[in-house]
């Protein structure tokens, strides 16, 4: 049944049953806007574009070779670490 090998299958037992659906979904960007170390987003002559920061999912290409399903909560811990990074940039006025 369903085109999958049933060799290892085991019986279900038990007197209830519960059932979700569930569908892959996209988790974070592969693409998004290019930055420097102070998270500066860069223009098509990589230089920083004054007053813009991007940080997390927006902040792209750190994703583009392989996204980890197995380790959770990178894309959170990229969101806090780089959006602290550009807040302080940003307070200290980075240039």
């Amino acid at each position: 049944m369903f085109n999958r090998p049933m060799a290892k299958a085991t019986k279900v037992e038990g007197e209830k049953y519960y059932a979700i659906k569930h569908q892959s979904s996209i988790l974070a960007t592969v693409s998004g806007l290019v930055v420097d170390y102070h998270c500066r987003v860069l223009d098509y002559d990589n230089e920083p574009i004054e007053g813009l920061y991007a940080a997390g999912g927006a902040s792209g290409g750190f994703f583009s070779g392989n996204y980890p399903r197995h380790i959770f909560g990178p894309s959170v811990g990229r969101c806090v670490t780089f959006g602290y990074v550009s807040g302080q940039t940003a307070a200290q006025g980075v240039n």
